[in-house]
């Protein structure tokens, strides 16, 4: 795990502000101040390697439509799209590099995020940005508009704000519409060695594609309470909702106790 560069307020060099560190400011300051100002680590997650393994297809497939600018394509057609995957010189640096970045003047933080993908819209030219979503779900809540009013829905909605904002900043016209390519894992399969000779298991994936209405007003004055928090000398109170503080609480009582 790469080790976060830490806020020092005396520096005048600006501030690496990742998509992640936003929200893991909007989810709890305490972790976002301890981890970013002080160098705490978080707790290890496991790899999440099937969800990669299907972004990466997904890549692949676009990209090739991206080689040849083709909008003929069977998703587009499903949905009524009139797009094609965009196509510019830093686009591998915006997916695999270093991310979608913009100088936030007022706060001097370098803002950026790492895209999945970005399609135009062929009539208005402006850039949808597009994000993959892999999971296996006996009840696609996804497919409810509302599921991105709350919880985690929500993150993802603000995930995708942030990287349209980034591109606005880079001068780019961006719809405010984006697009969560969701691939969903049939659980309702009877068999997973449909063909046993072949010696290769398979499970079938659900494409959905849901179109969001975007909002990224909030983001200016959210990296602006972020910098406050700081450069201020008090560290904001942990919500004990979040599991990593119970973590840490519960890691503090062992030691005390021994």
């Amino acid at each position: 795990m790469p080790r976060l560069k830490m806020y020092d307020k005396s520096s005048t060099e600006a501030w690496e502000c990742s998509r992640t560190a936003i929200d893991e400011f909007l989810n709890d300051p305490h972790t976002f101040v301890m981890r970013r100002k002080l160098g705490l680590m978080s707790v290890p997650s496991f790899p999440l390697n099937l969800n990669t393994a299907t972004d990466e297809i997904l890549k692949e497939d676009f990209d090739a439509l991206r080689d040849v600018q083709q909008s003929d394509y069977w998703l587009f057609a499903k949905y009524d799209l009139n797009v094609v995957p965009f196509q510019h010189a830093d686009f591998t640096k915006w997916r695999d590099g270093k991310g979608v970045r913009a100088i936030h003047e007022p706060t001097n933080f370098d803002v950026y995020g790492k895209i999945d993908d970005i399609w135009q819209d062929r009539e208005t030219g402006e850039l949808i940005v597009v994000d993959y979503k892999s999971t296996a779900r006996a009840e696609p809540e996804y497919l409810k508009p509302d599921y991105y009013r709350y919880g985690l829905g929500s993150k993802y909605k603000k995930q995708q704000e942030v990287y349209q904002w980034l591109l606005r900043r880079n001068g780019f016209e961006v719809s405010n519409k984006f697009i969560l390519l969701y691939v969903d894992g049939d659980r309702r399969a009877t068999t997973f060695f449909p063909e046993p000779e072949t010696e290769m298991g398979r499970m079938d994936f659900r494409t959905s594609l849901m179109m969001i209405d975007g909002n990224d007003d909030w983001i200016e004055q959210t990296l602006h309470d972020m910098k406050a928090i700081l450069d201020s000398d008090e560290i904001p109170e942990p919500d004990m909702n979040e599991p990593i503080n119970k973590y840490f609480y519960q890691r503090m009582l062992i030691l005390i106790e021994n």
